[in-house]
This record gives structure tokens, C-alpha cells and sequence, in this order.
């Protein structure tokens, strides 16, 4: 990989500033019915400067790519209804440990957060428009999975629609922030969360498979295939971003794996009970965080191990010096769907 810094401005993809891109009012619509009641839309100028115009068509071809196999019943054909491709009967007949039932709930809690995310993210990508695109399709995905965890609760006797009401509305009354605070730091973050939640899921999948709740292996199983392929794409964003910018990349590649943590860890109540369930169960553990998903991503992004990354991230001392992108006329990378 070489670095790339050139015709790059200040305040680009690593600026945390001025997310939403509005640089101001420039008009609006107003109009005033017989009752006195108003209709406004204003007109707001949304101000994209060349490279995240470049960047973000580039994001969006890769996106497209990555969208269009997803639904090909000759490609990856990884669309799935939820009262449709679950095995609700058996997940009724069978019946699901507490421990299970517990880690199930707790997957669920973080999914629940999926309006946060949503939100934020947008707040982050909205001028780029693969990245705003991308969001949008897999914050659709992560509602699918969300729903089918409360209806494997519900379905399975774990809890009941008034618990699991309760319980998320609870949740609703608190609110996540992003952990980071530039966009490029965020898609990194999301490579290696989105790979530790595969794991995670698939780890869940034996407990279940194993206590003989075959039906909920199954909901789980399709969960985490969604799962692989949210990492697969977000690695391919930041292998891209490696092209325009290795060095600084790369700091932030470091700085986000000595730091991460999973989302919305804090939120939930019990938290501590939660996780000594999932470490007994061997489907989360600080160990295993580090082998099953840092270490496997960042050899993904293109480095032979975490020493290359540190060597790279070390090529220049840490500053402040913002972005990164420069137009790049090299062909799109392929998605490897196997992460």
C-alpha cells in the first residue's frame, strides 16, 4: 500500500465537524390554507466539496455492486422474510435456557438502539452518497434482525409481549452517542463490530443447537450471515480509504482496536450479570474479542499482522492534520463475502 495525501482538504472525512453538511437556508415554500394553517418546507443548501463527491460516488458503486449480488437469487441471495424463513413452529416447541433466553435478550437490547444508530450515522454520511445509501440499507437489515430476536423471545415462551414491552421500553427512555468522533474512525469501528457480532451470534447458535432449540439456531444463523457481510463491506470501505491515505488510516485503525468496545454495553440493565452469562457460555469474552474479530479484520484490511500496523501507523507522528481523499481511478475492490 502506498500513501496518498495529495489535493486532500483539511476537514474531510476524519472531521468530526459539521456532519449534516447544511450551510445554510437559501428559500422555502410557504403556503397558508382558508383555517390559518401553514405548510413550510424550507430549501437548505447542502455544501459537498470535490472529494466527497468523488469519494462518495466511489462508495456508491461499490455499494450498488454490493447490493445488487445481495439480491440475486443467482448471487449471494441473502434476502429473507422473517414470518417466512424462520422455523416459527419449532421455535414453539422448543424450549430455550434462561442462559440463552438472557443472551438472546441482550442481543436484542442492542438492537433496540438501532434508532440511535440510525441517526447518527446518517449525521456522519449524509453528504457522501454511497456512505448515506449504505447506512440506509443496513440500518433496514438490522431492523429485520431486532424483530426476529423478540419474536424468538416471545415465540419460544422466554418472555412474554408484555416483558419484552416493558423491557424495551425501558430501553427507549436512554439514549446511545457515537463512541467516536470522525466518520473514517466509525467505518472501522463498524469492521470490526460487525465481525465480532457474527461471532458472537454464531457462538449463541451452538448454545442453542446444542440445548436442542434447533429453531432458534436456525433465526440466529440467518442473523449472522447478515452479519458477515455488513464486515465484508465495511472492510472493503476502509481498504479504499488505505488507498488515499495508509498512514493516517492506519492511526486510526490502531487507535480504534486498542479501544474498542461493543455498543451499548452501558445501557442495558444487569449488564454485569449479562456478561459473566456470555463468558460461561463462551460466546463473549475479551479473549476472544481480540483473536475472533481485531486481529482476523485487521489482517483483512491488507496488514500481515498487528505489528505491520503498528510499523505503518507509526510512519509519521500523530497530529491533527484532517483527512485523506484524492480523486483515485483504480477499479472498485470486490466484496469478499467471507469477510
Amino acid at each position: 500500500m502506498s500513501e496518498r495525501n495529495d489535493a486532500v482538504p483539511n476537514g474531510a472525512l476524519t472531521d468530526g465537524t459539521s456532519r449534516n453538511g447544511q450551510a445554510g437556508q437559501t428559500g422555502a415554500e410557504q403556503v397558508r390554507d382558508e383555517t390559518g394553517a401553514v405548510y413550510r418546507e424550507d430549501k437548505i443548501d447542502v455544501a459537498i466539496s470535490p472529494w466527497e463527491e468523488e469519494f462518495g460516488w466511489r462508495v456508491e458503486q461499490t455499494f450498488w455492486n454490493f447490493f445488487n449480488r445481495s439480491e440475486d437469487p443467482e448471487g449471494w441471495n441473502r434476502r429473507w422474510i422473517v414470518e417466512k424463513d424462520v422455523p416459527w413452529e419449532d421455535v414453539g416447541r422448543e424450549p430455550i435456557s434462561e442462559d440463552a433466553a438472557l443472551m438472546i435478550e441482550s442481543f436484542f437490547a442492542v438492537e433496540s438502539y438501532l434508532p440511535d444508530f440510525a441517526e447518527k450515522g446518517m449525521g456522519y454520511y449524509r453528504k457522501m452518497v454511497g456512505l448515506s445509501n449504505g447506512h440506509i440499507n443496513w440500518s433496514y437489515e438490522e431492523l429485520k434482525h431486532g424483530r426476529t430476536l423478540q419474536l424468538v423471545l416471545e415465540r419460544s415462551g422466554a418472555r412474554t409481549p408484555d416483558q419484552t414491552r416493558d423491557f424495551r421500553m425501558a430501553l427507549a427512555r436512554k439514549g446511545w452517542s457515537m463512541p467516536y468522533p470522525t466518520a473514517r474512525q466509525m467505518l472501522i469501528y463498524a469492521s470490526f463490530q460487525e465481525k465480532e457480532t457474527q461471532r458472537n451470534y454464531e457462538h449463541l447458535r451452538s448454545v442453542l443447537a446444542n440445548g436442542g432449540s434447533s429453531g432458534a439456531a436456525q433465526a440466529l444463523r440467518i442473523i449472522g450471515r447478515d452479519e458477515a457481510f455488513h464486515h465484508a463491506y465495511y472492510k472493503d470501505l476502509v481498504k479504499i480509504l488505505l488507498e488515499y491515505d495508509e498512514v493516517g488510516t492506519a492511526q486510526d485503525i490502531q487507535k480504534v482496536a486498542t479501544s474498542f468496545r461493543m455498543p451499548a454495553q452501558h445501557l442495558m440493565p444487569n449488564m454485569e450479570d449479562r456478561v459473566r452469562v456470555m463468558v460461561r457460555n463462551k460466546v463473549f469474552g475479551k479473549k476472544q474479542v481480540r483473536d475472533e474479530a481485531i486481529i482476523p479484520t485487521i489482517k483483512a484490511f491488507g496488514f500481515r499482522d498487528q505489528d505491520e500496523l503498528i510499523s505503518v501507523a507509526t510512519a509519521r507522528p500523530m497530529t491533527e492534520e484532517r483527512l485523506i481523499l484524492a480523486p483515485d481511478p483504480d477499479p472498485e475492490p470486490e466484496i469478499d463475502a467471507a469477510g
